[in-house]
């Protein structure tokens, strides 16, 4: 027989293959590959069945045991932090884990009729087919959740620890068709709330926040879909006289946007549900290629852009964001405003993103400063040129004994460190005074005055 090398080149093999006639010879190979189907399929059938880490139902078979039992109750179980416990003990020791969870569900429950299956995860499912008392099963479950609570479960023959759990449960009546959905959904209301069991019920909180996600989820996608994103400007003004009268004027950027009847919606309705439905970098890059086309008509002007930890950690948007510097030549004009809510792990590659935009003349202002536990050696690490006071505290400075003294040793580091300091939310003349008095460069606020669509004129000098 002719054969190819790689190179094209013709070689010659022998070769032989054995014709099967004999009626005894077919009949083997048959049953031996019938046999060989037979057991894959029975194989898959049991891995669709049965989950092969637990030994219990899989989430396939809770589906159809919901619909063939009509009066049926449903608890969902989660165990309580798994995801630090995945990543503190390992995979293999979180395993370890979910079996033991799953070995101590089959014993608790055992003389009784309930179902048991492993959704998904760290997610059980405990089903009752045919409730005859509810009261019974809820204080069951309840009981099972303090019995799991004092159990020390051994995870790698010689370490025990103990874990909690939380539950929520689903009637049939309210739902069987949808029963397991309720049953998730009392569950997230039991995390969010911190509540070890929860029932569900039309009223639950919960489902206004999901159809409020649903609601600002679509306004946020319309909106990018018709770039709708809409700066405002808020003024940041000059309190002490002896700022350089060659100081431009100064401005944050704040994003809003406009939903399909023109109204604007606050940054406080859709923000966090942007970042969570991975809008967010989006609605960044338009925000701010919106304000720097502003900004490059304003010559007089110098805006602060608020960024994300995610946007300063993408290399990506990194090149982009100084290309776009570069491209309305806005060298010098431009401030970078960081959250200190954000919790910064990754100091280094902040680090770098912060001298690379210092190289085009950007400057790092540290937003909402003292509304946590404010860690001053941020204020070192990553080159901070301004420092806004969080709200919370300036609100009510002209009033609060300790807002002050915290606000003043606030101003008298930042000092130290020749940083300049910005108090925000100055809403009248009496906490505009304050701060002025104790010191502080600039001042943002109603008082000074509201965020506006457009400020003025372009101008050229």
């Amino acid at each position: 027989m002719q054969n190819f090398y790689k190179t094209n080149k013709t070689h010659f093999t022998n070769w032989s293959q054995k014709i099967i006639t004999s009626p005894k010879e077919v009949a083997e190979i048959s049953r031996y590959f019938h046999n060989n189907i037979a057991k894959q399929i029975y194989d898959l059938n049991t891995c669709i069945n049965c989950d092969p880490l637990t030994g219990l139902k899989t989430n396939i078979v809770l589906r159809q045991d919901l619909e063939e039992y009509s009066n049926h109750v449903i608890a969902v179980l989660n165990i309580s932090n798994f995801k630090e416990i995945n990543s503190f003990y390992g995979v293999e020791l979180a395993d370890q884990i979910l079996c033991s969870v799953a070995n101590i569900l089959k014993n608790y429950f055992k003389d009784e009729n309930y179902l048991l299956y492993r959704i998904h995860g760290d997610d059980f499912a405990i089903l009752w087919p045919n409730c005859i008392d509810r009261s019974m099963f809820i204080h069951k479950l309840e009981n099972f959740l303090n019995y799991l609570g004092k159990k020390e479960i051994l995870i790698d023959g010689y370490t025990y620890i103990n874990l909690t759990a939380t539950i929520g449960i689903a009637f049939s009546y309210d739902s069987a068709k949808y029963s397991m959905v309720n049953a998730q959904m009392a569950l997230h209301h039991a995390k969010e709330y911190k509540n070890p069991i929860v029932i569900y019920n039309r009223n639950l909180p919960i489902l206004n926040t999901l159809k409020n996600n649903i609601q600002y989820t679509e306004i946020i996608y319309q909106a990018l879909k018709s770039q709708e994103v809409v700066p405002f400007y808020q003024k940041i003004e000059g309190i002490q006289g002896y700022h350089d009268t060659k100081d431009k004027e100064k401005y944050e950027a704040l994003m809003r946007i406009k939903d399909k009847e023109g109204h604007i919606i606050p940054p406080g309705l859709f923000l966090e549900i942007s970042k969570r439905s991975s809008a967010y970098s989006k609605l960044s890059k338009l925000m701010i290629e919106k304000s720097f086309a502003y900004l490059s008509t304003r010559k007089n002007l110098t805006f602060s852009v608020n960024l994300a930890l995610e946007d300063m950690l993408s290399s990506d948007f990194s090149i982009w964001f100084m290309d776009r510097i570069v491209h309305y030549n806005l060298e010098g004009r431009v401030v970078v405003e960081i959250t200190e809510q954000e919790s910064i792990e990754d100091f280094d590659s902040v680090s770098n993103f912060i001298t690379n935009i210092k190289e085009l003349g950007v400057q790092i202002a540290l937003d909402d400063f003292g509304s946590g536990y404010s860690n001053f050696s941020i204020l070192m690490q990553l080159q901070i040129d301004f420092l806004k006071i969080d709200g919370s505290l300036i609100k009510n400075i002209d009033k609060d004994k300790n807002a002050k003294i915290i606000v003043e040793t606030i101003v008298r580091f930042a000092k130290l460190l020749k940083i300049y300091t910005i108090a925000e939310f100055v809403s009248s003349k009496e906490v505009y005074d304050v701060v002025k008095e104790m010191g502080m460069d600039y001042a943002q606020g109603y008082y000074i005055s509201k965020p506006l669509q457009d400020i003025n004129p372009p101008k050229d000098n």
